[in-house]
């Protein structure tokens, strides 16, 4: 028993090494990203789709909350899985992307 608890253990140490080693990769990769390129969307887009990966996700977004001087939060979102269907969806999601919800 003791000695199939170690296999498994190393097998989860292993795995978790992968995906260690992963984000290390993918944000190395996202760095340079940003750096070579001015648009700082491509760099988001780029870590959007790398953190969906690692995480198995199927959609999501980067983005900050803000504080309006009337104390309402809002969302501005820098990178956001796009899941339009139609023309007027796809229209809001290009008005989302790098604005304000």
């Amino acid at each position: 028993m003791t000695q199939q608890l170690g296999r498994l253990d190393r097998a989860h140490l292993v795995e978790i090494e992968s995906l260690r080693q992963q984000l290390l990769d993918a944000i190395a990769e996202i760095h340079i990203t940003s750096i070579r390129n001015p648009d700082p969307t491509v760099a988001f887009n780029l870590a959007l789709q790398t953190f969906l990966k690692l995480t198995q996700s199927e959609m999501g977004f980067i983005g900050e909350v803000h504080v309006a001087p009337n104390g309402d939060p809002w969302l501005k979102t820098f990178a956001i899985s796009d899941i339009a269907w139609d023309d007027e969806s796809k229209a809001a999601h290009r008005k989302t992307v790098g604005g304000n919800w």
